[in-house]
């Protein structure tokens, strides 16, 4: 989203209370939806919570179907783990995947 007033500005348009969010205009504007989600990978405060996905879950006539496995880098079970300590903020024994540059 680019701005307050341009989240209004779709809210309006969409007849949607101030309250809403980009996953309401989702399930607004489309008859079906394929959502990924992974709380891991919510990074600001604009993101949608978690809840909101645990209704969607909920609701019987929805199929969750979990996702095991991806390919986006090929660094490995070490690497994808080392990542999640990283954000996690636990720097303790985690591997060296890279000698930096000083």
């Amino acid at each position: 989203m680019t701005s307050y007033i341009a989240h209004d500005i779709n809210n309006l348009q969409l007849n949607l209370g101030s309250e809403a969010t980009e996953l309401d205009w989702i399930l607004n504007k489309s008859r079906y939806q394929i959502l990924f989600y992974d709380k891991g990978q919510s990074i600001k405060p604009s993101d949608i919570e978690s809840e909101r996905f645990d209704i969607l879950k909920s609701n019987s006539n929805n199929l969750v179907i979990p996702l095991l496995k991806e390919r986006r880098i090929e660094g490995g079970i070490d690497y994808l783990n080392y990542i999640k300590k990283l954000f996690e903020c636990d720097l303790t024994n985690i591997p060296v995947f890279f000698n930096p540059l000083y």
